[in-house]
């Protein structure tokens, strides 16, 4: 069989679904420069570029070494030549996301790792390319949803290319939602000003004016900022902070403003001026702010420290907050990424801060109103499945989603939202027919597939729901579709973990937990993460572990069954079988009577794996 390399999030080989481990590092990359090259190479060429810092006869040593390495590992046939060295030509598969190659990946060679960084800027403009030729086509299909996922996609990888804003504006301006059409043409506007201080073409500025007549006269902003933005702190160490500090705050505020919400960005000076004099809290309650976003930079080498604090005006308390190193070779990727995971959790406590009973009322009133009525429902959706997972939630959510449903029958976004709210409130319900109730969303999720298959939230929904329903192949295929398109990465990673934890591959649920669990770190969704990460734990029979991730899951939300599962089956595999008594009767007061058969759907593809889990739960009490 041939050997797998991805290049995706990390470098990882893999023969027959089997890890082979090739640490050195320099043999790493000189498989990939060699796999990605496709051609052969001098030892010459390939030492210089490995090992330029050493002199001749060093270099080639340390080549022969990492080549040793290298052979030792893949076998002998891989890489081959003896002056110059090729790979073999289906020696392996290369599983690589053209949007995301190798992100963070430092092989100490300053040359390799310039090639590098141009080998990433190539393959996002070639993603970008692609993804305009897809649009192009689809509008030649009369398809414009499908065409407006594509140029969507293509301004993440370039946000400046002016053409493919007009489109966008142009197609949401057809689709009825000029609001977002003017959204997208001001974060493009603030970015052109910020990046090369200039302003967008006549063209461009000619179509938001058109737009900016259309608007119906009711879709007015605030009369008061939504956020307060605060220039970050430089606490020091080298000129790349002082880069991020001064920057972060206007990415952040180029991306809050791509929600249709109103900023107050203070200058360095004016924040300093009121810090000293009145305090920016107090300076935030008397403008009206409803949040204010700070933050700090510190350098150390090559790496900086970004601190993001999102404060509750009204309260005074942190509502978010995120701690992240970034490396000197990926500052504009992850300051990008950033103001992204920032904006996400701004519109997370402004939606918090929404009486949900007001929504409910003001969407039964807009049913005539499209545009009105779908940006309700966006702050619906936003309050459900990020703010409030609960029962009593769900269950208002999943009535309005059948009525939303009735009114547009035809928009993806709503069935989709429907789809998952059904099933969410199954997941999480007190029933024992679970299985029945994921097929009856699934019914409803396929309407939405045959409208628009690439909507974000239909493919999410569709992980999920598939992963219940043991379609492990479908999950598959949707998470590579996903992550070709380099977008998205953290929640589709998450999404996978349950369906890895029931195939037994815990050590890819362990690798992807870390990142996926930092980039939702405050939300809701963490008692599904760390409940999965407690279940991969008891897979591995690591039972220490996997309750205190079941512990912090119950912390995170007490109303999902996994959680639950894994703190009892845990205590009993540790000999705790009075604490595993006590944690179920705990989990009556969640669900009335469990029993094991109630739980014979777990879609494990191993039966012995399932009935190590459910053994444990009948030795420690639960009846059959």
């Amino acid at each position: 069989m041939p050997l797998t390399l991805s290049l995706q999030d990390s470098f990882k080989l893999h023969r027959d679904g089997e890890t082979i481990e090739l640490k050195n590092r320099k043999a790493q990359a000189l498989l990939v420069y060699l796999a990605l090259t496709g051609k052969p190479h001098s030892r010459e060429h390939l030492a210089t570029l490995l090992w330029g810092d050493r002199f001749d006869e060093q270099a080639r040593n340390s080549l022969r070494q990492a080549l040793h390495a290298l052979r030792k590992a893949t076998g002998p046939d891989v890489v081959i030549g003896e002056e110059e060295l090729s790979v073999t030509p289906g020696a392996f598969e290369l599983d690589l996301s053209e949007a995301a190659l190798l992100p963070g990946f430092r092989s100490g060679s300053e040359a390799f790792d310039d090639w590098l960084v141009e080998r990433r800027q190539y393959q996002r403009t070639q993603l970008a390319n692609r993804l305009i030729r897809q649009a192009q086509q689809s509008l030649a299909r009369q398809d414009e949803s499908e065409a407006l996922e594509n140029y969507l996609k293509t301004l993440q990888i370039d946000p400046l290319n002016e053409e493919v804003v007009r489109h966008v504006m142009t197609i949401l301006g057809r689709l009825d939602r000029r609001p977002e059409a003017l959204a997208y043409y001001q974060v493009f506007s603030d970015r052109l000003k910020a990046e090369l201080d200039a302003k967008p073409g006549s063209e461009t500025e000619a179509l938001a004016m058109s737009l900016r007549q259309d608007r119906e006269p009711a879709a007015q902003q605030s009369d008061h900022p939504n956020a307060l933005i605060v220039p970050f702190e430089n606490l020091g160490g080298g000129d790349l902070a002082d880069f991020i500090a001064s920057d972060m705050a206007d990415e952040i505020a180029i991306r809050v403003r791509s929600l249709g919400l109103v900023t107050i960005d203070l200058p360095a000076q004016a924040a300093a001026e009121i810090g000293s004099s009145e305090g920016l809290l107090p300076h935030a309650r008397k403008i009206g702010a409803q949040c204010m976003i700070t933050g700090t930079a510190r350098q150390f080498g090559d790496k900086v420290r970004v601190s993001i604090r999102l404060v509750s005006v009204a309260g005074g308390t942190s509502g978010w907050t995120h701690r992240a190193i970034i490396h000197s070779d990926e500052v504009f990727d992850r300051i990008g990424e950033l103001g992204s995971h920032t904006s996400r959790h701004v519109y997370e406590m402004l939606t918090r801060l929404q009486n949900s009973s007001q929504l409910v009322a003001q969407l039964k009133q807009e049913t005539g109103r499209p545009e009105a009525f779908l940006a309700t429902w966006n702050s619906l959706y936003w309050k459900a499945f990020f703010v409030e997972q609960t029962r009593a939630h769900l269950t208002q959510v999943a009535e309005l989603a059948k009525f939303a449903h009735s009114h547009f029958p035809k928009n993806p976004f709503v069935i989709g939202t429907h789809a998952l709210a059904q099933f969410h409130l199954a997941h999480i319900s007190d029933h024992k027919d679970r299985l029945a109730r994921y097929r009856e969303a699934d019914n409803v999720l396929q309407s939405a597939l045959a409208i628009n298959a690439n909507l974000a939230l239909v493919h999410s929904t569709n992980m999920i729901i598939s992963t219940w329903l043991g379609r492990n192949d479908v999950v598959d295929r949707v998470f590579d579709h996903v992550m070709s398109s380099g977008t998205n990465w953290h929640a589709t990673a998450g999404l996978r973990m349950p369906s890895l934890a029931f195939r037994n591959r815990n050590h890819e649920v362990l690798e992807l937990a870390e990142t996926v669990m930092q980039n939702e770190s405050g939300s809701p969704l963490l008692f599904y993460r760390f409940a999965y990460l407690g279940l991969a734990h008891f897979n591995l029979e690591n039972h220490s572990e996997a309750l205190r991730n079941a512990r912090n899951a119950l912390e995170w939300g007490r109303e999902f069954f996994m959680g639950h599962l894994v703190k009892i089956a845990s205590l009993e595999r540790l000999g705790h079988h009075e604490e595993a008594a006590l944690a179920l009767d705990d989990m009556r007061l969640d669900y009335r009577d469990p029993t094991v058969t109630e739980f014979e759907f777990l879609p494990y593809k191993d039966a012995a794996l399932k009935r190590k889990l459910l053994d444990a739960l009948k030795d420690a009490g639960m009846p059959n």
